[in-house]
């Protein structure tokens, strides 16, 4: 029928050995998710863009500048004082991903719907309360309607695909995905969708969006972040671009790490648990104190899933040349929530590139554990 692809089921006889060769493609395909290299949505979110929308109009969060902001500026001038701008101006809180880290709440864009979120992520602590962001929510819906919000989303669609052919050179030219995947040996069990924010100054993971909507099973999200790629350079004169293959092997390895590594932390929880009080008695350097401080503000379980996953970040950087290794060390120095980064790659670099030994990452992640307990015992 017309506008159908017909397939022509007439194909020429193949060699033996040639057969030979795609039946072996399919059965590593087939029985080994490794062999297959992971695949990624990039997208540029309604409803992130939406939030962040009324953030800027309320002038009360931290938006990263660029030609787009002053787009959106200009666009939506008439609905500077909305009911949901006014909402936002009294929100106790925003900072770089709250509360646009629950915007997938709105989604069946363009049809926008909301799932009101009944988790603030840990947002609880910053004096939020849920009823207000619920109420908050519902009015960024009214503005979505009221705004005509999807005329200026879809007038701006062939911007959005320029960002994301710029972001997805990170992937194809510098190979960050296949970087990823060689390292870890085995596909991650949640679908991961990557999504660009341009006025957005925090990247972030949500590594389980049906917490925060249902329609999300099995989602795992990355907000990258335009601020991240620009870093000082921002500018209301710039057209947002995100290649940068130096900033995004940070972002993208770091954010994705997480996808690969929450199973392995859930199946090694209790002898992960038990690593919290004997990692706490490094006293060398202060350690004691920060680890401490940290591992109780956000629990001793997220806080070396940080230090893993930035391990790994880092030694890849490392090693496929991104940073200079005494740069990438340096770097990590000043941030205290790295701690245990420069040890964790050690471990890395003396046990892992020994593949013949490991099926993937899965494999050497209780070695990995077992070495990080030795040394903190023998401090």
């Amino acid at each position: 029928s017309e506008g159908n692809t017909l397939i022509n089921f007439n194909m020429p006889r193949l060699p033996k050995s040639r057969l030979a060769f795609y039946f072996l493609c399919f059965l590593c395909a087939s029985t080994n998710p490794s062999c297959a290299q992971h695949k990624v949505d990039v997208v540029v979110y309604p409803g992130s863009e939406l939030l962040s929308t009324v953030h800027l109009l309320s002038d009360s969060a931290p938006i990263e500048r660029s030609t787009y902001r002053m787009e959106v500026l200009k666009y939506f001038a008439p609905y500077k004082n909305d009911p949901a701008v006014q909402k936002a101006r009294r929100l106790p809180y925003i900072n770089c991903d709250f509360p646009v880290r629950l915007s997938w709440a709105f989604y069946d864009y363009p049809n926008l719907k909301l799932s009101q979120p009944e988790t603030l992520v840990g947002y609880e602590n910053f004096r939020q309360n849920k009823a207000q962001i619920q109420d908050y929510f519902a009015a960024c819906l009214g503005f979505y309607q009221r705004s005509h919000f999807q005329e200026f989303y879809e007038a701006h669609r062939q911007e959005y695909q320029e960002w994301i052919a710029s972001f997805n050179r990170n992937l194809n030219e510098s190979g960050l995905l296949k970087d990823l995947d060689d390292f870890y040996g085995f596909v991650p069990s949640k679908k991961i969708i990557i999504t660009l924010g341009a006025m957005n100054c925090g990247t972030y993971a949500v590594p389980d969006m049906s917490v925060i909507n249902p329609y999300f099973k099995n989602t795992m999200v990355l907000m990258i972040a335009y601020s991240s790629i620009i870093r000082e350079k921002e500018s209301d004169t710039l057209e947002p671009s995100f290649f940068s293959p130096i900033w995004a092997s940070q972002l993208l390895w770091h954010e994705m790490g997480h996808a690969y590594l929450n199973d392995l932390f859930a199946e090694y929880k209790d002898a992960i648990d038990s690593l919290g009080p004997i990692a706490a008695r490094d006293t060398a350097g202060g350690q004691d104190t920060v680890v401490r401080q940290y591992s109780a503000g956000m629990g001793w379980l997220a806080w070396f899933n940080e230090n893993v996953t930035q391990a790994i970040t880092s030694y890849l950087r490392i090693k496929t040349g991104k940073m200079d290794r005494d740069a990438e060390l340096k770097r990590l120095t000043v941030n205290t929530f790295s701690i245990h980064v420069p040890e964790l790659i050690d471990i890395i670099e003396k046990n892992y590139p020994d593949r013949f030994r490991y099926r993937d990452f899965r494999d050497f992640f209780p070695i990995l554990l077992r070495e990080f307990r030795l040394r903190c015992e023998k401090k």
